[in-house]
């Protein structure tokens, strides 16, 4: 008897079966190719259908010789490309560009060319469009977000001036109308209404492309973000932008886009998610920080840990005062931070200057996410973008080992109302039709009002979202931690000069506490970070350099107005004037030398305002000082003290006759310099009224209010009239 080993026996089975597999396979193939001869060609039609989408231009033109001389058929169709940029400062402009990038990409699926779409961040651009290359694109679109007071954001900067400024400036007079010639382009901007310069970047690109010689592909979308900037994007890309891109021939003109609630339900199918992997350790943080660069910074930033070496609390309201609020003031070792390419001779910071914190969520709010959402908050994961997920899905926040936790702490926005592509997703994890419904129809056109009624009025976070209006939904952790969008940095007016405090940086923060109309009580993200860290914390945080600055010669007179925390810089000026002041006296070391040098420092005038001056007039101690030195002309006002007494403001103090007087002086006559800090919305818009009013009047003062609003353009436009505000 022969017995046979089993795991021969299957071996030689399994080889007898694969050679029977191939002959007949080689037979069926003879027969197709001898009777069908051009089945190659629709399978190949077949496979490229299948495939993923393109990748950017180069590594699409690599993908496609790396497909020749594999001997695979390459796609011999042309190519339609398209380049999106996108400036964002929020994380919004960069949604807008992906989502863009997947609706060109279903919209000419079927087209007869060959796709080639690229989405890249303006800042990551710059050197591209400084080599020439822009001018060799067929077809742009710009999603640009205002930032401030009208200027570009951080990471358009560079880019942005190029095209607007520098690049203009470079050619010959004549010349200019033709560096973009054969580009077509549209742009879309992200502003708010509630702002003096809305939209002002991207119309600024706009006109400055228009300039270079580019053809404007359709008119300018402007999204407004105090109204439903949502619903602004949408009508704009739907009904100007790609009728516009159709008319253009663009990709064969072909439109095979679906109907609009096919395409929800496309949506609805299949959920957007991040993968994740199980892993042993978390890093440590300064692996964190590196793996997740283009969360934490920019090429022009540098971030990494400082240490608080001080914190105090600056207003002094009594125990148990029903209006007490609070205001801190922050001291960094910012040894570890310098801006880019900075020697090491260059100071930190310049007076002036902004500080980037990355805060992290409070536990509270953290926990409720964990039991919500049923996460192990010590869990270890690495997460992961899959490879045939949408643009519309970001990739994750960061891509070291983290735990759950460490993610949700450092690296999601928790509290900010969820947009509609959001609650899309949410619906499709809806176990209750009712509940599903509700959310469609929040994220449809056709619920703009109930949309703006119940998320973004009543401030209703993710989880209020979950929990009051969609309990049935079933969420795993890879849709909850794809949807969740950037804990973007909190940026504070530096409170110190650099010349006294080289190596520190000071923070001056207002405490943000207060109830939602959707019932939630807020505690501000980064304000109770800040309020709440200890001597000794690391921190988080990055310079981010200004064009907030002192006039070069200290002879100059300044007007500054600055009311709550708008008052940092200008405690910054006032140190920096200082120190100018006695270093001036000691090079002069002589009695009377010495008691002239206040006079040769032009006085600089501060308007201060707050609720209560008796508890939240910080920083009183050192600026009177300044004023009892000569160097500081200090006028105060507060809108709450007096149980009758209507409000006051720094803008009434301006308006009184001797003030007017002083300030047609400084700046009219005397070469002075204007700044304002602080809320942008109300006081920088009353203040700037009041100024047109009092430039405008007296004997000395400009013909009428359109003159004086011209005066104020130019002098914003020669760096005179400068505004911090937010």
């Amino acid at each position: 008897r022969v017995i046979l080993n089993p795991g021969i026996c299957e071996s030689r089975i399994m080889l007898a079966f694969m050679l029977f597999t191939a002959s007949v396979g080689l037979l069926v193939l003879l027969i197709i190719r001898r009777f069908f001869p051009s089945s190659s060609s629709s399978s190949s039609s077949l496979s490229n259908s299948l495939a993923p989408a393109p990748a950017p231009a180069g590594n699409n033109r690599s993908a496609l010789a790396a497909r020749s001389g594999s001997g695979l058929e390459p796609d011999a169709r042309p190519i339609q490309r398209l380049l999106i940029l996108y400036g964002t400062q929020t994380g919004t402009a960069e949604r807008f560009a992906r989502e863009l990038d997947d609706i060109v990409r279903k919209k000419f699926a079927t087209s007869p060319m060959k796709l080639d779409v690229e989405t890249v961040d303006m800042e990551q651009y710059e050197s591209r469009a400084k080599a020439g290359e822009l001018a060799n694109e067929p077809f742009v679109v710009v999603a640009c977000a205002t930032y401030g007071d009208g200027d570009p954001t951080d990471t358009a900067m560079g880019t942005h001036n190029y095209l607007v400024k520098d690049l203009p400036d470079s050619l010959e007079s004549g010349h200019e109308h033709e560096a973009l010639k054969g580009v077509t382009f549209a742009v879309f901007g992200l502003g708010n209404t509630q702002y003096e310069h809305f939209n002002a970047a991207a119309k600024a690109l706009d006109k400055g492309l228009d300039a270079l010689g580019a053809k404007r592909l359709c008119g300018m979308g402007l999204g407004d973000d105090d109204n439903d900037i949502e619903e602004d994007f949408r009508k704009w890309h739907e009904s100007t932008l790609m009728p516009a891109l159709v008319d253009a021939g663009f990709a064969g003109g072909v439109d095979q886009s679906k109907p609009s609630s096919e395409a929800a339900e496309a949506t609805l199918a299949v959920p957007r998610s991040l993968d994740i992997a199980k892993e042993d350790k978390e890093a440590n943080l300064s692996t964190i920080v590196a793996s997740a660069a283009s969360f934490y910074g920019t090429a022009s930033h540098r971030v990494d840990a400082t240490k608080v070496v001080a914190r105090r609390e600056l207003y002094t309201y009594g125990a148990g005062d029903a209006n007490a609020r609070s205001c801190v003031h922050v001291e960094l070792d910012a040894s570890a931070l310098s801006t880019a390419n900075s020697g090491s001779s260059t100071p930190l910071y310049e007076t002036g200057d902004h500080v980037g914190v990355f805060a992290v969520n409070d536990d509270k709010v953290v926990n409720a996410y964990l039991k919500r959402f049923q996460l192990s908050a010590n869990s270890v994961v690495r997460l992961l973008r899959p490879a045939d997920a949408p643009n519309a899905l970001e990739g994750p926040h960061c891509t070291a080992p983290v735990t759950i936790q460490t993610y949700l702490s450092r690296f999601c926005d928790l509290l900010s109302f969820p947009k509609k592509g959001v609650l899309m997703t949410l619906a499709a994890c809806c176990k209750v039709d009712a509940e599903r419904v509700m959310l469609l129809r929040l994220s449809s056109p056709e619920g703009k009002g109930d949309y703006k009624a119940e998320i973004v009025n009543k401030q209703r976070s993710l989880l209020q979202v979950v929990t009051e209006l969609a309990p049935s939904a079933n969420v795993s952790p890879g849709v909850l931690l794809g949807m969740l969008p950037k804990l973007q940095p909190r940026f504070y007016s530096i409170s110190s000069a650099s010349s006294r405090h080289p190596k520190h940086v000071h923070i001056t923060c207002a405490v943000v506490s207060h109830d939602t109309p959707g019932g939630r009580w807020h505690d501000g993200v980064a304000s109770t970070f800040l309020a709440n860290v200890n001597v000794g914390d690391r921190v988080l945080a990055f310079i981010r350099t200004s064009t907030f600055r002192l006039p070069s010669s200290a002879a100059t007179p300044l007007l500054c107005v600055g009311p709550g925390t708008g008052v940092a810089p200008f405690r910054a000026f006032v140190q920096a004037r200082v120190d100018a002041d006695e270093r001036k006296r000691e090079e002069l070391d002589s009695p009377r030398a010495a008691s002239g040098a206040a006079k040769s420092m032009a006085k600089m005038s501060l308007y201060f305002g707050c609720r209560r001056l008796s508890a939240e007039h910080m920083y009183e101690g050192e600026l009177r000082d300044a004023a009892a030195g000569g160097i500081l002309r200090l006028e105060v006002v507060s809108s709450r003290d007096g149980a009758t007494a209507p409000h006051r403001y720094v803008q009434d103090l301006l308006a009184r006759p001797e003030d007017a007087a002083a300030a047609r002086k400084a700046l009219l006559k005397d070469g002075g310099h204007l700044y304002v800090c602080g809320d942008a919305k109300h006081m920088a818009a009353d203040v700037h009224r009041t100024l047109v009013g009092v430039l405008s009047s007296g004997d000395d003062g400009l013909r009428d209010a359109a003159e004086a609003e011209t005066w104020l353009a130019s002098a914003s436009k020669s760096g005179r009239y400068q505004r911090d505000v937010w």
